[in-house]
């Protein structure tokens, strides 16, 4: 099930829907919070709509 959040999540992003994106990715992080491609592509996400605070929190939970 999460594969499906995850790519579903990828098509999102490609498509420029990045609050579908984001939402996509948040539900595999809920489901695996050390999914390390979920929260890249969420931090990426969260940068592409302006939450800069957000994709800082979710790039550095990479380098813990």
């Amino acid at each position: 099930m999460k594969m499906l959040f995850w790519e579903r999540g990828v098509c999102r992003f490609r498509i420029a829907d990045y609050s579908g994106a984001k939402e996509d990715f948040s539900d595999v992080i809920k489901i695996n919070p050390k999914n390390y491609n979920c929260l890249y592509n969420r931090g990426l996400t969260n940068e592409r709509l302006g939450n800069r605070k957000e994709a800082i929190g979710d790039l550095k939970k990479l380098l813990k």
